[in-house]
């Protein structure tokens, strides 16, 4: 069907809003079944030499290694747990600077012979954290990984609690956590979730319990993960439950904070600029009255010397 595949570059990719690309003929009806795992936009040369676009589902493996603008899908109680443990740490980590608390983001920890992946939660400690523009690469920023944290989903659940507890620990992470949401046979209806708190071993990556009160503790970030039901609850480092829904606020109102700094210090550079442009103005004023001064004292000095010129010849 194709003689050249290639990721569709992020310029050529569909609008946000626009629907996904219709499966090809011959795949399942449904698109849940045709793209279970997601999918990616790429260029396809047809044999005429015309150029399109085409939806290609992504496999298993793909999901475990995603490229940089494969679309994977997340249900209502990923996003809702993801946003929970990130609210969480927004507010116990507003006042560290040395943490990076990264969301669905590609993270290559240079381990020979392993692809990137892309955890739910990944949290990193330096002393100089930077942005983060695509992949994340570890060995080049410097910064050593402390947790990463996976919600499981019915169709990839196997990446999570088999696969990638065998990857982290190659790639060094010291701990790893998994939020193991188990659903019905239709893979619609959440019947449990559980805590699987992994950490570095001699020999990979070795099954903590949690303590007596069911609580996986996160010490070095001030964070306790617990599940109530089917419910995950966080709690701060003394063990009260945070209103993770107040994290929003706390966003909202650093941003504001923050861009108030920003706009406070583009105020007083400006005035600075200005005040040094009135200053440069002011001087060049002052040089151009200088100079006219100058040039009619030269004058007056001319008219002088000829007068004195006449009257030694004798002139009127």
């Amino acid at each position: 069907m194709s003689t050249d595949l290639r990721p569709l570059s992020p310029d050529r990719l569909p609008a946000s809003n626009t629907p996904p690309i219709a499966p090809s003929p011959g795949i399942p009806r449904s698109f849940k079944e045709a793209f279970p795992y997601g999918w990616r936009y790429v260029e396809v040369t047809r044999p005429d030499g015309t150029i399109d676009v085409e939806q290609i589902p992504l496999t298993l493996e793909d999901a475990l290694h995603p490229q940089e603008d494969d679309q994977i899908p997340s249900n209502s109680l990923q996003n809702e747990v993801v946003r929970s443990i990130t609210n969480a740490l927004d507010i116990v980590l507003r006042d560290r600077d040395d943490v990076l608390v990264l969301n669905d983001v590609l993270v290559d920890w240079g381990k020979a012979g392993i692809a990137a992946m892309s955890p739910d939660v990944s949290v990193f400690f330096g002393d100089r954290l930077r942005g983060v523009l695509s992949t994340y690469h570890v060995p080049e920023q410097g910064v050593t990984t402390e947790v990463v944290i996976e919600v499981t989903s019915p169709s990839t659940r196997s990446n999570d609690v088999e696969k990638k507890v065998v990857l982290y620990a190659l790639c060094g992470v010291p701990r790893y956590v998994i939020i193991d949401a188990r659903y019905d046979a239709r893979g619609e209806t959440l019947q449990s979730l559980e805590l699987k708190d992994y950490r570095a071993g001699a020999r990979g990556f070795e099954l903590a319990a949690p303590d007596e009160s069911g609580v996986v503790w996160l010490e070095s970030l001030g964070l306790g993960l617990v599940v109530e039901g089917t419910t995950l609850r966080c709690l701060d480092g003394e063990g009260h439950p945070i209103d993770t829904a107040t994290a929003d606020l706390w966003a909202a109102r650093e941003q504001a904070e923050r861009l108030a700094r920003e706009e406070a210090v583009a105020k007083e550079a400006a005035e600075r600029r200005a005040s040094a442009a009135e200053h440069r103005a002011a001087a060049a004023e002052q040089v151009a009255r200088d100079e006219v001064l100058a040039r009619r004292q030269a004058e007056e000095r001319i008219q002088q010397l000829e007068q004195a010129l006449r009257q030694a010849r004798g002139e009127a």
